[in-house]
């Protein structure tokens, strides 16, 4: 460890551990003299004995123990903290790969990916890829990817750190030609269920919600409606037939500006607010900083759609 700083709570976590000044030196590589002369340094600014010969052993007194304490969590994070700066300096000319379910990635996701690396000026390769949650998990404790954005799942798994982020709203999306199409008013919400109707695979938030607004059992509205994860499958579907997708914006927005599909608008609120989604990492190594800015503007982007 370089720091000096680092080296002190080396010095004294070891000499407490081997309770001997000669092995610890030797553990430690220097010579026993220097060891000493670092202990009585600290001893004389602190003013207060740190170990004591007890037994034949050196022994850390009370107020080295505290200071014991103190340097054993401290090396644990500057260890932590010195692998993820070694890891984000070899990223910095490298590649930050990150992962959401395939209707996020293209849309949200990859705007403020995007943003993140135009302002950081890095030069830095970045991967976003669509993934199933249970892939994209593998991949993180495989140390494959950096970090995975989804909907919050009904159950957190172990052994990952899930940080809550609200995602931008779904709309309601048609072909021209279907009969929602052409409303001059607002539509009810329960219409948009009359006939077929897809929406993002895992967002079970979301159909809870659908069955409290239509006032229907969660069971019954699973069934009316199809989970899909192929965003260009979705659009497939959408533009050959007269299927309602409840989707982010975003996935949808080249079929919009031809022409090709309509935003149905709708007369209920249900639909009007960010949703909950979660962005899992590995619990070994911090976000990296480019990842991390990446995420703020996610949630920038769902606080301006639902003002």
């Amino acid at each position: 460890m370089a720091s000096d700083l680092g080296r002190i709570f080396r010095q004294l976590v070891t000499l407490a551990e081997c309770g001997n000044y000669r092995k610890a030196a030797r553990r430690l590589g220097i010579t026993h003299s220097a060891l000493s002369q670092a202990v009585s340094r600290l001893e004389a600014s602190y003013d207060v004995p740190l170990f004591e010969r007890t037994g034949g052993r050196t022994e850390p007194t009370i107020f080295g123990q505290r200071l014991v304490e103190a340097a054993r969590i401290s090396l644990h994070a500057l260890e932590e903290a010195e692998h993820d700066i070694v890891r984000w300096r070899a990223r910095a000319a490298g590649e930050l790969r990150i992962s959401a379910a395939p209707c996020l990635a293209g849309g949200p996701l990859a705007r403020a990916a995007a943003a993140a690396l135009a302002e950081s000026g890095q030069d830095c390769r970045l991967a976003v890829e669509p993934k199933s949650r249970e892939e994209a998990l593998r991949a993180l404790g495989a140390g494959l990817l950096d970090l995975h954005v989804d909907y919050h799942p009904e159950t957190l798994p172990d052994g990952f750190v899930a940080e809550p982020l609200p995602l931008p709203p779904l709309g309601a999306f048609v072909r021209p030609e279907h009969p929602l199409a052409g409303a001059h008013d607002p539509v009810p919400f329960a219409r948009l269920f009359d006939g077929a109707t897809m929406m993002p695979r895992g967002s079970a938030w979301l159909r809870r919600q659908i069955a409290a607004t239509l006032g229907e059992d969660e069971e019954r509205v699973r069934r009316r409606i199809s989970p899909i994860s192929d965003t260009g499958f979705m659009l497939h579907l959408l533009e050959m037939h007269d299927i309602v997708a409840l989707a982010p914006r975003a996935t949808v927005t080249p079929a919009l500006a031809s022409g090709r599909l309509v935003e149905v608008e709708i007369a209920d609120p249900a639909l009007a607010a960010p949703l909950p989604g979660v962005v899992f990492r590995d619990r070994k190594s911090e976000m990296h900083p480019l990842a991390r800015r990446i995420v703020s503007l996610i949630r920038e982007e769902a606080h301006r759609a639902h003002l």
